[in-house]
């Protein structure tokens, strides 16, 4: 980013977040967001977030005026006194989320905050230098020393994708700055088995993720902000070449957005800060989706001080619209030890795309199937399949999916191992979940979308131009029964961006345990289609044969094939 630039959004950043500051806490106050989980704080609690904090320190630092540095030491004081530094509690060297819940009322805490606060701390130490004064500079010291201890103690694996990166960069960043040359050496040997991970799996295990691909990019170019360590900053460029190939390689030049399948996103569209990065980077300027209210957060709009790199020019032409052809892009994921893979599957057309996963879990950051079109004039329109409960997306159900182009034949069966509404931080000691509603839901959220149907068997959602025909293939709930509903959630449409749904409601039982049962599915077949040409166009299933055996369903319709178990799956991934 052009310093002049990057002044200006520090500016405006600085003067937004005034009025938030709390002189007698010395820290960033902010409207909270729950996710859900590790925090029992309600939304719309006002809190003094560690995280938040030390980024507004950072632009303070950047900024540089006397009274910016007299603020950021009140700052960086203030947080790193809420650092746990007992060496003999299992949370030592970690934050906990906010100054109005400490560590101890976390459910549980957040080990990442180490990694997270710990590199915002060296960042500051790199910016600020000896403007911050002996005093801030030891107390930054020793809080990245006991940070780094705690990565160093946890020793995440390298699956986990921006925690690996993150981590490895922080250490040998760490190990620099307090001359440890075992620190250096963890966190370079670190990166190199996140590399080894990638090079055996064929892609981030993360795969896909519009938040967590960037912050293993943003975390590649901090290392070559930090680090001297040529093996670290070798491994750092090729993490960053990795970042940029997945960012190329799905992007949607006629949306702007992110196509699917994700592992990990917090919102459908890519978000503002997102989207203004990736089009600094490739030199254009990208089109923004409208975000509601409840989707915003401060870290939208905060400013990262660590000098930004260009994306490599050999792929900068898949950003531009007048190169977006027709194209798919079929990439492995994760090797499972007995040889199965997970893939993943893109169709880029230059109107539409649309994603999907071979198998995944249905829990609120998974995007498994998704697509995307011109929808509106605020946002484009987006097609998904979901696993709710009670209104939640759902942990314990996945999806499998099998795709061609612009048709998938995707199916929703039960899981075991997983959470409820996480993976695993709520996960039922005994496998069986309360549930006064289980959905699964096909929608199409967009500006004037709407769901029509069944003209001979086939349901269409559409939004504007385009829409997705939907075909059930088959529908059973072991002794339970499936209720068949369409109509339009203006709920979580939020009146601008209605959501046109087609639902199939599993009924039965208040109670819903995965592992008791047999012979759950939800198969159907969806193409994204011209919605004028509907009638026309669907695909049909004339061909559809469907064989079992003891332990699957196996379908072959429209050209694809997808097998299906007949029992849960237990199958636990990140």
């Amino acid at each position: 980013m052009p310093n002049t630039q990057l002044r200006c959004e520090v500016e405006e950043f600085l003067d937004a977040q005034e009025p938030n500051y709390n002189n007698e806490l010395s820290l960033l106050g902010r409207r909270w967001v729950s996710p859900g989980y590790h925090s029992s704080v309600p939304t719309g609690a006002w809190v003094h977030a560690t995280r938040e904090s030390l980024s507004y320190a950072a632009c303070l630092t950047w900024r540089g005026r006397p009274a910016d540095l007299a603020r950021a030491r009140q700052v960086i004081h203030a947080v790193v006194s809420l650092q746990e530094r007992r060496t003999t509690e299992a949370t030592y060297g970690i934050w906990p989320w906010m100054y109005e819940q400490p560590l101890a009322a976390m459910d549980p805490p957040d080990w990442n905050w180490a990694d997270f606060c710990g590199n915002a701390l060296l960042t500051i130490h790199r910016v600020g230098g000896e403007l911050l004064g002996r005093q801030t500079l030891e107390e930054i010291r020793e809080a990245v020393e006991a940070a780094a201890l705690a990565i160093f103690r946890r020793n995440v694996d390298p699956g986990y994708t921006n925690i690996a990166v993150m981590g490895g960069v922080m250490t040998a960043a760490a190990g620099e700055l307090l001359g440890e040359d075992w620190c250096v050496e963890y966190g370079r040997e670190r990166l190199k088995r996140v590399l080894e991970h990638i090079r055996v799996h064929g892609d981030f295990t993360e795969y896909n993720s519009p938040t967590y691909t960037m912050v293993a990019l943003e975390e590649a170019e901090r290392a070559l902000y930090l680090v001297t360590d040529p093996e670290v900053r070798d491994a750092a460029e090729r993490l960053r070449w990795q970042a940029w190939t997945v960012i190329a390689d799905h992007f949607h030049p006629a949306t702007d957005q992110w196509a699917g399948p994700h592992s990990r996103a917090y919102s459908d569209y890519l978000k503002p800060n997102v989207a203004r990065r990736i089009g600094r980077s490739v030199a254009r300027e990208l089109r923004i989706a409208e975000q509601i209210a409840e989707e915003r957060s401060i870290l939208d709009d905060v400013p990262s001080i660590v000098p930004e790199l260009p994306c490599p020019d050999e792929l900068r032409c898949q950003f531009d619209a007048r190169h977006s052809a027709g194209r798919e892009v079929r990439r492995r994921f994760f090797l499972h030890h007995d040889g199965r893979e997970r893939t993943g599957y893109t169709w880029i057309d230059p109107e539409v795309s649309l994603g999907s996963i071979s198998d995944d879990s249905m829990w609120t950051q998974r995007r498994g199937v998704i697509g995307y079109w011109r929808g509106g004039p605020t946002r484009p329109a987006v097609f998904r399949i979901r696993g709710l409960k009670d209104g939640r997306d759902f942990a314990s159900l996945q999806v499998l999916a099998a795709q061609r182009e612009r048709t998938v034949l995707a199916a929703v069966t039960p899981a075991c191992g997983y959470g409820d509404y996480h993976l695993s931080l709520d996960r039922s000691t005994t496998g069986c979940y309360d549930a006064s509603s289980l959905v699964v839901r096909l929608s199409v959220a967009g500006d004037g979308a709407r769901v029509t149907g069944p003209d001979s068997g086939t349901w269409l959602l559409s939004c504007g131009e385009w829409g997705v025909s939907v075909r059930i293939i088959d529908a059973c709930f072991g002794a339970g029964t499936i209720r068949w509903s369409s109509g339009c959630d203006n709920e979580h449409g939020r009146g601008r961006c209605p959501v046109a749904c087609l639902d199939a409601e599993l009924t039965g039982a208040g109670r819903f345990c995965p592992q008791e049962l047999h012979d759950a599915r939800v198969v159907v077949l969806a193409q994204v289609i011209r919605a004028a040409d509907a009638a026309d166009s669907a695909t049909a299933c004339d061909d559809l044969v469907s064989t079992a055996t003891e332990s699957h369903i196996n379908y072959a319709c429209a050209g694809l094939s997808l097998a299906v178990p007949r029992f849960p799956s237990t199958r636990v991934s990140r």
